[in-house]
């Protein structure tokens, strides 16, 4: 409800900004007083401008609000200038802030109160500022007239167009002036350069006139004066106009140079001779004049404008020329053609001054005619109160130019012409005046004919309309048209009243009968608007027999009024209380438009909650719609203002739709594009859902149009979807087929691990079963890890079975050593002892011999001693060595020589050197030595031990 999201009563620390703020405009002056803290915390605190702006409107605290004077947010500023200008009525001290001093320039009433305040005023922009801004019209007057410059008067004249009729005219009044004096400041320009150009071709010539040289000298000086005056005014209104000094410099030194050039002519001892004057110099002197004549009848001029260049001319021609006649006389017919035209430019001179004489009168006299058309007036009493007006002032117009007598033959200045139009404009607004009472003398001559034909009929209602009819058209003609009419009319009145009295005979009877049953009302009882119902149908029954003309009908007129009071009485009271339902309905009305308009001024439209604003329009309408009946007119007013803020609202709403519209089609367009250049499906899928969240953010839309856009797009989406999952299965069986072939392989391993034999362990083997798993394509994600697994455990236990087939190799060749060596050392104990021994089958034992053993081998059967004396002490510390590598315990006898071997090794060790640990190794080492003594069978046994140890 909208009463519920506009409440009086909500708290301030209300989450929506809106009921915020019109709680706060809401508040009286005493629960101000009380919320002084609350407000001063929502007026530097709260997140929404608007609302603070409100709270700073109801906050009094001086020191809280200048400190908001520099605020981020210029609205708020703003604002608390506005406060503070209206709290400096009764703390002056505060128009020491700029600020706020021009702020309560803005809100001023009297001129006579800016007077001190303007004293800091000075830039032009503030004055043109406060001069468009202030609220009082005498205020922004007075502002202005302070503006003389023509750069502020522009920009003053530009920003009140179409907003104060006053001030604008004033601009463009002091414009007009500064324009004026710039164009007669060109004009005195340009005849000081053309006095001075006359100087120094006077200068330039053999014999210089002296009265030629005084008379330029005085024009120069006239002209000059004025040319200073000019060039003053300008500088005051800040026009930026050069100085004078260098051209009167000019002029005087030519005009020195020009007479000094006279004084130096040689003058003969006799009497002065006459300069010879020719008949071609009269010539030239005519045509300048003609040419003067001639420039004023071509009309590219105003002659007004320029009467006082038109004078110079054809006074320096006037003098050129009774200087030449001095020393010669023209000839007759050049002469009479000059002085005919001279006469001309002398009654020219005439009638200019007349007119310059006239000029006030004449423009006042313009004013008075009709600007506006006759036909656009349509109050008849102003259309001839301004014919009477204009005709006065025509008349006066041809007095006044009968008394200038302009001739006939030269052009017009504008002034005249100004009053040609007028008066031409006039005679059209008399001629539209004369048809308007023609037309309206027609309709009245009709409506009298129509009036006799009535009461010839007896009519005496249509005879009654048509007499008020015919007075209404008499009044609205002037009094010379209607005087005839009148007297017309006359003799119908007489009638009229006849008819009447004849009238009132016939329904004085039903007159009686409309009183009876309107008392028989009073006491009828019946229900309030049946009863309101009658008395209306009766009223109107005794309307229809017209108006009452006797005493007794008027007797009777008043207790039928009497009458139908009380019997109106129980209807009084229940369209009372209808009234009342209605006055409230309206204020209710007025309460939603006033929350409307502070929500629509007071919300930040780029940052509006959308949903929210769309819920408070359906809101409004239904309460709009509840709050029903209402008074018709102040009624049909609210509804016009209800929907201007319903429209506003909306039309924020549908801006804000037409630009998530407008995204959405984006959005289609983009899923549309996919489709159509397939890319791959992981990049199509993932842009697809990106564009699905972003069409998630996009805003508001009506609910048809979004149920079209999201139905193009969900297809949009579902053809790139059914893509995907056409893919996803291909992909499947694939994985499905690579995830068969993958557990083929690994039963094929195990079948293989389970029957391979110890000697058919092959690396090449299991390089192989390696090879074709790697080659395997993409396994399923679910499955992969789990045969992986499996293939590395088969792996694992392949190594495992090569590991056992190699140790098991080392363990037969260390037996074949051991076999070896014991043959041999049985074979020397009998060399040793003598007896004749022959050389084992050596290839028995399947070993490859070394050189060292095949020496050992030699010597058994060659007359050396059968190995060396000291390998049996070699012998014994192989066998502790190898019993220190693998751990095992030394006999008792050997501790000592065990000692000395660790640490020897120990010293080894820590010089770098590090002993051989290999099996065979070892034991090729231990094959190379004899073993003659004989304990060398324990010895065997101890080193052969240890190796088997070593090896595993």
């Amino acid at each position: 409800m909208l009463s519920k999201l506009f409440g009086k009563r909500a708290r301030l620390e209300a989450d929506d900004p809106l009921v915020r703020r019109t709680v706060i405009a809401e508040l009286s002056d005493a629960e101000c007083e009380r919320f002084q803290a609350d407000l001063a915390k929502i007026a530097e605190l709260d997140s929404h401008p608007p609302v603070r702006c409100t709270a700073i409107r109801r906050l009094g605290d001086l020191e809280r609000l200048k400190n908001l004077l520099g605020d981020a947010d210029e609205s708020v500023s703003s604002t608390a200038v506005e406060r503070l200008a209206e709290l400096s009525a009764d703390t002056p001290a505060l128009l020491k802030v700029p600020e706020v001093r021009r702020a309560r320039i803005r809100t001023a009433t009297d001129p006579d109160e800016i007077e001190a305040l303007l004293v800091t005023i000075e830039a032009a922009t503030d004055l043109i500022d406060l001069a468009v801004e202030a609220r009082h019209a005498k205020v922004r007057l007075s502002l202005a007239q302070r503006l003389t410059d023509e750069t502020s008067l522009a920009e003053l004249e530009r920003r009140t167009r179409s907003r104060d009729k006053t001030v604008n005219r004033l601009a463009r009044t002091r414009l007009d002036a500064i324009r004026h004096d710039q164009g007669h400041h060109a004009k005195a320009l340009r005849r000081a350069s053309e006095l001075l150009e006359s100087v120094r071709q006077a200068a330039a010539t053999e014999a210089p006139s002296t009265s030629r040289l005084g008379g330029l000298a005085h024009s120069w000086k006239m002209n000059f004066e004025r040319l200073e005056e000019l060039t003053t005014r300008l500088r005051t209104s800040e026009v930026r106009v050069e100085t004078n000094e260098s051209l009167k410099q000019n002029f005087e030194d030519a005009l020195r140079r020009a007479q000094r050039h006279a004084d130096q002519q040689p003058k003969a001892p006799q009497a002065p001779k006459a300069p010879r004057v020719s008949a071609a110099d009269f010539s030239i002197l005519l045509g300048e004049l003609v040419e003067l004549e001639a420039s004023l009848r071509a009309g590219g001029m105003d002659i007004l404008a320029n009467a006082e260049t038109t004078h110079q001319r054809y006074t320096d021609i006037s003098a050129r020329w009774s200087s030449a006649s001095d020393h010669k006389s023209p000839p007759d017919e050049v002469a009479e053609q000059y002085h005919q035209r001279a006469h001309a430019f002398v009654e020219l001179f005439k009638a200019l001054d007349r007119l310059a004489s006239r000029e006030t009168e004449l423009r006042r006299l313009l004013n008075l005619l009709p600007t506006d058309s006759a036909q656009e007036i349509s109050d008849p009493t102003v259309l001839w109160r301004s014919q009477r007006r204009g005709a006065k002032a025509a008349a006066a117009l041809e007095s006044e130019l009968r008394r200038i007598d302009w001739p006939e033959d030269l052009p017009r200045p504008g002034l005249l012409e100004e009053t040609r139009m007028g008066q031409l404009a006039f005679r059209t607004f008399q001629e539209q005046a004369s048809e308007r009472a023609r037309s309206l003398q027609l309709a009245a001559s009709e409506l009298i004919s129509a009036l006799n034909e009535q009461i010839e009929a007896g009519n005496l209602d249509a005879a009654l309309q048509r007499d008020a009819e015919l007075r209404g058209a008499l009044k609205n003609l002037p009094d010379d048209k209607s005087r005839s009419l009148r007297q017309q009319a006359h003799p119908l009145e007489s009638r009229l009243g006849e008819l009447k009295d004849w009238r009132t005979f016939a329904t004085s009877p039903k007159r009686e009968a409309l009183l009876s049953e309107m008392e028989a009302l009073i006491d009828s009882g019946r229900e309030p608007t049946s009863q309101a119902d009658r008395i209306k149908a009766l009223r109107a029954s005794w309307n229809a027999l017209g108006p009452v003309a006797t005493r007794h009908d008027r007797h009777v007129f008043d207790r039928f009024n009497r009458a139908a009071e009380q019997a109106f009485e129980p209807c009084r009271a229940f369209y009372q209380e209808q009234a009342k339902q209605r006055e409230y309905n309206l204020i209710q009305r007025q309460e939603i438009c006033d929350a409307l308009e502070r929500y629509l001024n007071d919300t930040d439209w780029t940052q509006a909650d959308w949903k929210g604003a769309e819920q408070i329009l359906r809101t409004a309408r239904d309460e709009w719609h509840r709050f029903h009946p209402v008074d018709r007119a102040p009624g049909r007013k609210l509804k016009i203002r209800f929907d201007a803020l319903t429209d506003r609202l909306h039309e924020h709403i549908k801006t804000e739709w037409d630009r998530n519209i407008a995204g959405k089609e984006e959005l289609i367009a983009a899923a549309q594009a996919i489709n159509s250049s397939e890319p791959p499906i992981q990049e199509a899928t993932n842009t697809i859902k990106s564009l699905q969240r972003r069409w998630r953010d996009v805003g508001i839309t009506p609910r048809r149009v979004d149920q079209r856009l999201w139905k193009t797009f969900r297809k949009a989406c579902d053809a790139v979807f059914e893509r995907r999952d056409k893919e996803r299965n291909s992909h499947k069986q694939s994985l499905d087929s690579e995830a068969a072939a993958a557990i083929e392989l690994c039963d094929e391993f195990q079948t293989h691990i389970d029957h391979c034999a110890a000697d058919a362990v092959q690396v090449e083997t299991l390089r192989d079963f390696t090879r074709r798993f790697h080659q395997l394509g993409e396994l399923p994600r679910n499955k992969a890890n789990t045969m992986r697994r499996r293939f590395e455990e088969l792996e694992r236990s392949y190594r495992a079975l090569l590991h056992d087939a190699a140790q098991h190799a080392v363990y037969a060749e260390l037996d074949r050593w051991n076999e070896l060596d014991a043959t041999l050392s049985e074979l020397e104990q009998r060399a040793h002892a003598g007896e004749s021994v022959e050389l084992p089958d050596v290839e028995h034992f399947a070993l490859t011999l070394t050189d060292v053993v095949k020496r050992r081998l030699n010597s058994i059967v060659s007359d050396s001693p059968p190995g060396e004396p000291d390998d049996d002490g070699r012998r014994q510390s192989m066998a502790i060595e190898a019993e220190i590598a693998v751990g095992f315990e030394s006999p008792e006898a050997d501790q000592q020589r065990r000692l000395e071997l660790q640490v020897e090794r120990l010293n080894r060790g820590m010089s770098g050197h590090r002993d051989s640990e290999d099996p065979l190794e070892l034991a090729i080492r231990w094959c190379s030595l004899a073993g003659r003594s004989p304990d060398a069978s324990a010895l065997r046994e101890r080193f052969f031990t240890a190796l088997q140890r070593l090896a595993s």
